[in-house]
C-alpha cells in the first residue's frame, strides 16, 4: 500500500450510501452528515492514489457496499490481524471514561462533546406526575435545532455500523459522581432509584444512544487508525469519528493547530487568518465543503460528482498534489520542512490572488472563508510538528482534523446545491425527522414544572 493511500471507514460509505440512494434513509436528518461523508470521498479520490477499506460488514449490507463502490479496493480481515487490533480497540473503548457529575458528561466524554461544540445534560423530563430519565441538549434557540439533530442522528449512526459488523457494542467506563456504576442499567438505577415518580427512559432513549454511540465511535476510531498505521496508508473516518479524535485522542490539544500558523511567515500568516476569520464587516462567509460543492456546482447529482472526481483526478493539478503528498511521506528532518514551506510559499500566493479575485473582499474585511488543510504527512519543524500534538496514552495520529460542528453548519450555505447532493435520497417507509430532547440554555439549572437537571429536587 502506497503511504499516501486512504483507507475509508464503513460510516463514511453508508453516509454516502444514503446520498446515493443506494441505501433508504430512515432518519432525514443526517443529510448534513452525509454530505460531510461525500466530501471525504471526493477528497480521497482526487487526492489518494488509491481508496481501501476493511470489508467487515455481514451479509445484505456487506453485498451492497460492493455493489454501491466498485472502484474501492474492499480488504479482507484476513489481510490484517483484523482479530488483534479489535481486542485492542475494545480495550480502548473500555478504559474511556463516561462519567455524568453534576447532571452533566465529565471524564474523557467531555472532550468528544467540546469537540462537537454540544451540552448535553441528563434531566428528568416531567408529565403530569410521571418523570422520564433523558439526555437533553441545551440550546439559545429552540427553533434552531438542526445541528443538535444531525449530531444525534450520528451517535445513532454508530449503533447501526456495529449492527452491520456483527460486533457487541464496547461500553465505556460508566461513572456517576467519580463512582464506578457497571453498565447503563446501573447507571440508570442509581440515577432514579431515589425518584418515586421515574416511569423509564425517555425520548427515545437519548442517554443509552450516546453512552454506547460514544464507546462505538471510540472502537472504530482507535480501529481505523491502528488499520492505517499498520497497512502504512491514512486513515480516513465519518465526521463524528473524526471528531473524537480531535476532542479525545488528541486530549483536547487539537486547538494547538494555531501553533501551525505562528510558523509562518508574518504575510502567509496574516493571509490566512484574514481568509479563515472573516470579520463582523463581511456580508458573508463561505467555507463550504470545497470539493462538494465545486463537483457539484458543475454536475447534477452525488453519483457525477463522482464519477468527474475520477476523470479530473488525472488533471496536472491533482497529480501534482497527489505527488507532492506521496513525496512528503519519504522525506525526513529538515528535507520535510524545507518542502513544507515550499508548500506554504505557495499557499500564501494562491491564498492572495484568491482574495485579490473575490470581490466581496475589500481591506478591511474578507468576504469569502476557505477551510484548508493538509492531511497524510507527519511534518517536522526541527523540534517536530508532531510535538503539536500531545501523544494520547503513547500513540500518535499524525494528521489534521476537520471539525464536524464547522462542516455540518457550513453544508446549509450549499443553497442550491445542497438540493443537488439531497436529490437522489430514497426516504425509508418509516422516515422521519429525528429531534433530539433539547432544553433552552437558561434553565440550565432551573426547574420548572416541565423538568429540571437530575441533580436538583422538585
Amino acid at each position: 500500500m502506497d503511504r499516501s493511500d486512504v483507507i475509508i471507514d464503513n460510516a463514511t460509505l453508508s453516509g454516502v450510501q444514503r446520498l446515493l440512494g443506494h441505501s433508504k434513509t430512515l432518519n432525514t436528518a443526517n443529510a448534513e452528515n452525509d454530505i460531510c461523508c461525500l466530501e471525504r470521498l471526493l477528497n480521497s479520490i482526487v487526492f489518494s492514489e488509491k481508496i481501501h477499506a476493511i470489508d467487515d460488514y455481514i451479509g445484505y449490507h456487506r453485498d451492497s457496499r460492493h455493489k454501491s463502490f466498485p472502484y474501492i479496493n474492499m480488504i479482507s480481515k484476513y489481510d490484517v490481524p483484523y482479530d488483534d487490533i479489535s481486542k485492542e480497540a475494545s480495550k480502548y473503548a473500555e478504559s474511556l471514561i463516561f462519567d455524568i457529575k453534576d447532571a452533566k458528561p465529565v471524564g474523557d466524554a467531555v472532550y468528544f462533546f467540546e469537540a462537537l461544540k454540544v451540552h448535553p445534560q441528563v434531566r428528568w423530563d416531567v408529565f403530569t406526575s410521571s418523570e422520564y430519565l433523558t439526555l437533553s441538549y441545551l440550546v439559545r434557540d429552540r427553533n434552531n435545532i438542526n445541528y443538535e439533530s444531525g449530531v444525534s442522528a450520528s451517535f445513532g449512526n454508530e449503533n447501526a455500523d456495529a449492527d452491520r459488523s456483527g460486533r457487541a457494542i464496547t461500553a465505556p467506563k460508566i461513572l456517576l459522581d467519580g463512582s464506578e456504576v457497571g453498565d447503563v442499567k446501573s447507571l440508570i438505577h442509581e440515577i432514579s432509584k431515589n425518584n418515586p415518580n421515574f416511569k423509564g427512559m425517555g425520548h427515545r432513549d437519548t442517554l443509552e444512544k450516546v453512552i454506547f454511540g460514544f464507546g462505538w465511535c471510540a472502537e472504530r476510531s482507535f480501529f481505523y487508525n491502528e488499520c492505517a498505521r499498520h497497512l502504512g496508508g491514512i486513515a480516513r473516518l465519518s465526521p463524528l469519528r473524526d471528531t473524537f479524535c480531535e476532542g479525545v485522542m488528541l486530549a483536547g490539544d487539537g486547538a494547538d493547530i494555531r501553533g501551525l500558523i505562528s510558523n509562518l511567515n508574518d504575510s502567509a500568516s496574516d493571509c490566512v487568518s484574514s481568509i479563515l476569520k472573516p470579520s463582523g464587516m463581511s456580508q458573508f462567509a463561505l467555507r463550504l465543503p470545497f470539493m462538494t460543492s465545486y463537483f457539484l456546482s458543475i454536475c447534477e447529482s452525488p453519483a457525477e460528482a463522482i464519477d468527474a472526481a475520477y476523470e479530473q483526478r488525472e488533471r496536472s493539478e491533482f497529480v501534482n498534489c497527489r505527488n507532492i503528498l506521496s513525496n512528503l511521506q519519504h522525506l525526513e528532518g529538515l528535507e520535510k520542512y524545507t518542502e513544507i514551506n515550499s508548500i506554504y510559499k505557495g499557499l500564501n500566493e494562491a491564498l492572495k490572488a484568491l482574495l485579490e479575485k473575490t470581490n466581496s473582499v475589500d481591506k478591511s474585511s474578507a468576504g469569502m472563508g476557505l477551510a484548508v488543510g493538509f492531511a497524510g504527512p507527519t511534518v517536522s519543524f526541527n523540534k517536530s510538528l508532531g510535538s503539536l500534538f500531545a501523544n494520547y496514552r503513547n500513540r500518535h495520529f499524525g494528521r489534521m482534523y476537520r471539525s464536524m460542528a464547522t462542516d455540518m453548519i457550513n453544508t446549509e450555505r450549499l443553497g442550491t446545491l445542497f438540493e443537488k447532493a439531497t436529490k437522489s435520497i430514497l426516504k425509508h417507509k418509516d422516515n422521519r425527522w429525528s429531534e433530539p430532547s433539547v432544553t433552552p440554555d437558561y434553565l440550565e439549572n432551573k426547574s420548572t414544572d416541565y423538568g429540571r437537571p437530575i441533580n436538583r429536587d422538585r
